[in-house]
């Protein structure tokens, strides 16, 4: 009967290790892919946490599932396709008072434990993770310019030529 005991301790210690494995393999399973670079649930978590210390969300790591998780992903790839774009017409405009604003807000005591576990869960340099709130920079930066000349410019006549002629449709 020891016998029998022991068996069953390390089949339930190795079920065990197998969903340490699957934990593993999903935090690294492909999610997508934009042109070359292949996206993995991982950098979607990675985004996300870096999303939520830009805007001061505590806490900063939240994992993600289902739909909530297939939107970020969608999101990581958008961001991505944008990076991609910006640097194929050598769009190199960069927001560093919001990168020192946010170097500043990571140094605090309030946020600085979490970053750095943050860093090392993932297995980030701190290189790293600034390259990717730098990327992040990038696309938001380059869709704005991009919707700014996407809108039209109207000008003061046209705005009064339209109201003098449509009256009915301009309330005052």
């Amino acid at each position: 009967m020891p016998l029998r005991a022991a068996v069953l301790a390390l089949l339930a210690f190795m079920m065990s290790l197998q969903g340490l494995a699957a934990t593993a393999i999903l935090l690294n399973e492909v999610a997508g892919r934009v042109g070359d670079q292949w996206v993995t649930v991982q950098d979607a978590y990675i985004f996300r946490t870096l999303q939520r210390m830009r805007t001061g969300t505590k806490p900063l790591e939240l994992l993600e599932r289902d739909q909530a998780l297939a939107k970020t992903v969608q999101k990581v790839m958008f961001e991505q396709m944008l990076v991609m774009e910006a640097r194929a017409i050598d769009f190199k405009e960069e927001s560093l008072s919001e990168l020192k604003r946010l170097q500043k807000l990571v140094e605090t005591n309030e946020i600085a434990l979490e970053w750095q576990r943050f860093l090392k869960k993932y297995g980030l340099s701190t290189a790293d993770a600034w390259g990717r709130v730098r990327m992040a920079l990038l696309a938001e930066r380059f869709l704005k310019k991009k919707l700014e000349n996407l809108t039209p410019v109207i000008a003061e006549a046209e705005i009064e030529q339209f109201i003098k002629n449509n009256p009915e449709k301009v309330k005052n």
